[in-house]
């Protein structure tokens, strides 16, 4: 995604930060704070992008391949063993690659998280996305 449309989806989710829609400290200044480091995280949307991107959708959200918190923790993994170069991925960034790329979302109860309509068969790097 580009920068335009980068800034884009975070001026239409008000909602949207580093970690998830909202945060995990209920105040306001760790949601500015938060909110504000998200404008510094277009690579990280990109490489979160590149693996959504390599994952089969459902009709709906499913919870079998897990929140966007695990999601991210793939991401990493992806990026390690595709470029031998670790990389931190905020939460957030997953969110905001799944919003350009039109995944569905399902809120996980009270938290910052959600479910996307992921397969759990969706297979990447030659490994099952449940066992990645």
């Amino acid at each position: 995604m580009n920068h335009d449309e980068f800034l884009q989806i975070i001026n239409d989710n008000p909602n949207l930060t580093t970690h998830g829609f909202g945060t995990d400290k209920g105040t306001e200044q760790a949601f500015q704070t938060e909110r504000a480091k998200l404008l510094n995280l277009h690579n990280e949307v990109n490489m979160c992008e590149e693996f959504l991107s390599k994952c089969i959708r459902t009709e709906l959200p499913q919870d079998s391949v897990g929140s966007t918190y695990r999601i991210k923790h793939l991401v990493e993994q992806y990026h390690w063993r595709e470029y031998n170069k670790g990389m931190y991925i905020p939460e957030g960034a997953v969110h905001v690659a799944a919003i350009h790329l039109g995944f569905k979302m399902k809120p996980k109860g009270q938290t910052t998280s959600v479910f996307l309509n992921i397969s759990s068969k969706t297979k990447i790097q030659d490994r099952w996305i449940n066992c990645f």
